[in-house]
């Protein structure tokens, strides 16, 4: 009876919602409600605090700090997890495709949260 809460995480499946060959999974789910999250505190905080940012200023901040942390968790990933398979696979690191027989899409997963830190 205990054992079978060991076995959960493998029954759960990682995606929210599929449509077709798009996935919207869990964790990236998350770092959307972050990012929009994190966003609309700032703004908030600018109007009412009267800070000297504007709001474009805050938006490009934001553009930068988004691709960085996206950036940084994927190598993150690549260089903690798995830099065995990208060593020999190094387009497959930012490109969506798998190049052994032809190109198929297979989507790019995997993103480390200490990565986006470290970046």
């Amino acid at each position: 009876m205990f054992s079978d809460w060991q076995h959960l995480p493998a029954r759960i499946s990682p995606n929210l919602f599929e449509f077709g060959a798009f996935q919207i999974r869990y964790y990236s789910l998350m770092y959307l409600v972050a990012f929009a999250l994190t966003y609309l505190l700032v703004m908030h905080r600018i109007k009412k605090e009267k800070y000297q940012y504007t709001a474009e200023t805050i938006q490009d901040c934001f553009v930068w700090v988004i691709l960085g942390l996206i950036i940084g968790a994927r190598l993150g990933y690549v260089l903690f997890y798995n830099f065995s398979y990208y060593l020999g696979h190094p387009l497959e690191i930012f490109l969506p495709f798998d190049f052994t027989n032809g190109m198929r899409f297979v989507g790019i997963s995997g993103m480390s949260y200490h990565g986006g830190a470290i970046d």
